[in-house]
């Protein structure tokens, strides 16, 4: 009888777990338009198609970015949006710290807008403080409508922080900050945006210090403060010297509007899948790796079948798909 119960058990649980690992001489996973593409060793793309738990790959050429400004700081990008902001990026060049987080020493002093009218606006910080950062990400964080802009600048004497700027009237200002961490060559990572706790107000997860000891924090977002709601050591979302910040990321896996995170413990071999309903923290899931995960972390429903596959690569140039029916844990 408990042969025939474990058999059972067994059976059940692969039936909404598996992880595939495929060695293609991938160096990074990607998405671009919701096609799914790795970069290889070799420095070629090939596309990734996944059915019946097997892949299909095909040569595949990147799209170049619609848009491309004139001045755009080394190794960033921009960044899109069909709300009140077209596009966002980060420009004016300088060496004032040399922090070399993301492979150097340059960072960016400024941003720029263009609104959906057409109108460019530009924002530049004072003395003693950079964007140490890739990316403005933008977000409606407030549900109003418009997009918020979300920007890691840094005190080069109290190091990093995430700032949060609104564009009103036709100008940019800052409207909240997460605090700086109080000593200088500290840097923090975004993990991202959504509804962690279910009470309707959207929140912001980020995590210090994650090459020494990371901390997720999650801030909420009310009447232009980021309030901090909840901080747990112990996680990783980028490595020194690598200009990947999406080492981890956040998505509404068992489709009840609440975003669960995933991410990557200190080791960077372990990622836990996690949410933060009701206000307390739950691990639900534990994925090991034998090497070191050295990508974005990707979430899609790759095969159409209503399960979101968790997507990235390791180090020993494997890609990763793992799917884990979170709606049938939850049933």
């Amino acid at each position: 009888m408990k042969k025939i119960f474990l058999s059972i058990f067994l059976l059940f649980s692969f039936s909404f777990a598996q992880k595939f690992e495929y060695d293609l001489n991938a160096k990074s996973v990607h998405m671009q338009d919701g096609i799914l593409y790795i970069k290889t060793k070799k420095n070629q793309y090939k596309q990734i198609e996944f059915k019946n738990n097997k892949i299909k790959t095909s040569k595949y050429t990147p799209k170049k970015p619609a848009f491309k400004p004139r001045r755009l700081l080394r190794s960033s990008v921009v960044t899109s949006s069909a709300n009140n902001i077209k596009h966002t990026w980060l420009y004016q060049q300088t060496l004032d710290y040399d922090h070399e987080i993301l492979g150097d020493a340059i960072e960016a002093k400024s941003f720029a807008v263009i609104l959906k009218d057409d109108t460019k606006l530009t924002h530049t910080l004072d003395k003693n403080f950079v964007f140490e950062d890739l990316r403005v990400r933008l977000y409606d964080i407030d549900e109003d409508g418009d997009d918020e802009l979300f920007v890691i600048k840094t005190d080069v004497e109290k190091g990093a922080s995430l700032a949060a700027y609104k564009v009103e009237n036709k100008s940019i200002k800052q409207v909240a900050t997460s605090g700086h961490l109080n000593r200088t060559y500290r840097w923090l990572n975004v993990v991202g945006f959504g509804d962690f706790d279910g009470n309707g107000i959207k929140n912001v997860a980020i995590v210090k210090t994650p090459h020494i000891g990371g901390v997720l924090t999650i801030y909420e977002y009310k009447n232009n403060k980021l309030i901090e709601k909840y901080s747990r050591y112990g996680f990783t979302n980028h490595f020194i010297g690598s200009t990947e910040l999406d080492m981890g990321t956040v998505n509404d896996l068992d489709n009840d509007k609440i975003k669960e995170f995933i991410l990557l413990k200190m080791n960077a071999r372990t990622i836990k899948v996690a949410n933060y309903k009701n206000k307390r923290y739950k691990e639900l899931l534990t994925i090991n790796n034998s090497s070191k995960v050295n990508s974005a972390i990707l979430v899609k429903d790759l095969d159409n079948d209503g399960v979101k596959e968790i997507i990235y690569t390791l180090r020993n140039k494997k890609l990763v798909i793992y799917s884990h029916n979170f709606n049938k844990v939850n049933q």
